[in-house]
């Protein structure tokens, strides 16, 4: 076991005794962040704390990676308690990411998960699918992006994206970009009353053009269907964006929103 930080926090009247410490165990790593006990400084009454945990496990072929938030103050309107998570787990011939949260939102539970898995599912040469993504949300609104910004959108340009993630995201750096810190858009919002359904296919045509179709599904207050997709290639084959000759990229969208 080991400790990584030690302190003392201050906050509504309760005085708490932290530390984020990690246990490994062979194989396996549980990370414990913000671990601890606190009470009120007017009366004692002892309670237990704890900000996230992180679990990591590596055997051969099986590796995976999570991690659970509980997300900090200052939080959405009407928001008064709120979790984020995010999943990775690597197989053998298969990737499968995803994240979710869940918030009480007005009194009201609200909870989306989306994921992907990646890997060889097969076709013919102009549509080989190379992997799946969808997911849900209940009380929980979805923006959709503009024809401009769904190389940006994170249910699109995919969960292992690092130039829409990082390179190693955690928790927070997911809440970060779903709720759209920094003055972004927020694509994921608690919202009573929404809700939404998403289900794509991402695909390689001729070994050059790689591409994702995602439909979406909202209703609730508003009922709305529209139809997200990427494709690009780039020279010479396999090359990213950054160090390609040539590289082509096209955006579509298509939105059914009936009066």
């Amino acid at each position: 076991m080991s400790f990584k930080r030690v302190g003392v926090q201050y906050q509504n009247s309760k005085l708490f005794f932290l530390l984020d410490a990690s246990l490994s165990l062979a194989t396996l790593t549980l990370g414990l962040d913000g671990l601890g006990v606190g009470s009120s400084i007017t009366s004692f009454n002892p309670e237990p704390h704890i900000d996230g945990i992180s679990v990591s496990f590596d055997s051969g072929p099986v590796k995976v990676d999570g991690g659970l938030l509980k997300v900090p103050p200052p939080l959405a309107p009407g928001v008064t308690e709120q979790y984020m998570g995010q999943v990775l787990i690597a197989l053998k011939e298969y990737l499968i990411t995803g994240v979710g949260a869940y918030a009480k939102v007005n009194g009201d539970p609200s909870v989306f998960i989306f994921a992907q898995v990646k890997g060889k599912f097969g076709g013919p040469p102009a549509f080989f699918i190379t992997g799946f993504m969808g997911g849900f949300g209940y009380n929980s609104q979805l923006t959709l992006p503009s024809v401009d910004q769904i190389n940006t959108f994170p249910f699109v340009a995919g969960l292992d994206d690092p130039s829409v993630f990082g390179a190693k995201p955690a928790p927070l750096d997911v809440l970060n970009v779903i709720s759209g810190k920094g003055g972004k858009t927020a694509w994921v919002t608690p919202t009573t009353g929404e809700t939404w359904i998403a289900a794509g296919v991402m695909f390689r045509s001729f070994e050059l053009v790689l591409g994702r179709v995602l439909l979406v599904v909202k209703f609730g207050k508003e009922f709305e269907v529209a139809l997200l997709g990427m494709a690009s290639m780039s020279l010479p084959q396999g090359s990213t964006k950054a160090n390609a000759y040539a590289y082509v990229e096209l955006q579509l969208e298509a939105v059914f929103k009936p009066d």
